[in-house]
């Protein structure tokens, strides 16, 4: 008898241990919004063009003069259960060129790949624009910034439009259409203004990111520069969804 009540001691025990080991910590329902600087005087160097031509400028010998990359010369790789961003700039061993070719027939090599434990990917990436010249498919090489997912991670994105924010529920998102393509963010979040010589982010344009079933984001891009006006500073919003 004694041995049977020590038994259901231990096991009242054993129950108490486990119970306090997988407590399940409360869901973060809060509103996040982030200012990514893309910027960063200590990027890699490139040739220095020539403000008018914007070609590449060379010296009295005939040499192209390099400068140090500043605009868009860092990326973030970041997870939405995180506020917190640590950006990596280009000229870094840890800084991943994303390239994404369209071209069935480009020479561009594809790199969708980092290192790391993230979700998406804020940067800069080389992409290709197709175009049409007498009848003829061509295409363009194209750097641009945008956001990507990591498709190693399973993350799914669903793009939606017209839609208040504020009121996109998890019963809402979990009817949406997903996709898995790298770029179903990408960068068409935002739209250059010729007029101005600036970028526009599209109003009314949102994500909902999956991670899982019952674990999805909403997420939308507000600003691309900074109070000073300038350039590369990506302001952007996210939520989890109940």
């Amino acid at each position: 008898m004694r041995k049977f009540v020590l038994f259901l001691t231990i096991a009242s025990l054993a129950l108490q241990s486990c119970s306090k080991e997988e407590t399940i910590a409360p869901k973060d329902y809060t509103t996040y919004t982030v200012e990514a600087n893309m910027n960063d005087a200590n990027g890699k160097l490139i040739p220095k063009l020539d403000p008018a031509t914007r070609q590449p400028m060379t010296d009295g010998d005939g040499n192209v003069i390099m400068e140090n990359q500043y605009f868009y010369s860092v990326q973030y790789l970041f997870n939405l259960n995180n506020e917190d961003l640590a950006g990596v700039v280009n000229s870094s061993a840890d800084y991943a060129n994303f390239v994404l070719p369209v071209n069935p027939e480009s020479e561009l090599v594809e790199n969708t790949v980092a290192d790391g434990d993230w979700q998406i990917a804020l940067t800069q990436y080389t992409t290709e624009i197709p175009y049409e010249s007498e009848g003829v498919t061509m295409y363009m090489e194209y750097p641009t910034v945008g956001a990507l997912i990591n498709t190693q991670a399973n993350i799914t994105v669903a793009h939606i439009e017209d839609t208040n924010f504020e009121t996109v529920s998890l019963s809402d998102a979990k009817t949406a259409a997903y996709s898995s393509n790298v770029d179903a963010i990408g960068y068409e979040w935002k739209v250059y203004n010729r007029s101005t010589n600036t970028y526009n982010v599209t109003e009314d344009n949102y994500f909902l990111v999956k991670i899982a079933d019952d674990e999805i984001y909403k997420l939308r891009f507000l600003d691309y520069y900074n109070t000073q006006a300038e350039t590369g500073h990506i302001t952007f919003q996210f939520q989890l969804l109940q």
